[in-house]
């Protein structure tokens, strides 16, 4: 991935006439294009407990705010999200008899 390599050369001379420091930066340039499901993919590792946006950004090589306009879009429905069981819900189970207990108990606190 040459692409991804930034290349960086300076220019410094002692020599009457310098104007400054020269730098030239090399790399990849225009507009990348991310297909959907690699934005969403990127969009639900940031939903992940402890993971923050510049880090996921930062390790796909995208900006924070790139990522939160995806956040945004999948929010309002626009990007299309694929079906994660891990952010589904999770069945939990209960005692029938018990939870009647503390609805009695918090009717009798109320009243």
């Amino acid at each position: 991935m040459d692409s991804d390599i930034q290349t960086y050369v300076s220019s410094h001379s002692d020599d009457p006439g310098y104007a400054g420091r020269i730098d030239i930066v090399t790399g990849p340039t225009g507009r990348r294009r991310w297909p959907e499901h690699v934005k969403a993919a990127m969009e639900l590792e940031t939903l992940r407990d402890g993971v923050t946006v510049a880090d996921v950004a930062r390790r796909h090589g995208v900006s924070a705010p790139q990522l939160h306009a995806w956040r945004r879009a999948a929010r309002e429905g626009l990007l299309p999200m694929p079906e994660d069981d891990a952010l589904g819900l999770v069945p939990t189970g209960f005692d029938a008899a018990h939870l009647g207990r503390v609805v009695a108990a918090l009717r009798e606190t109320s009243s």
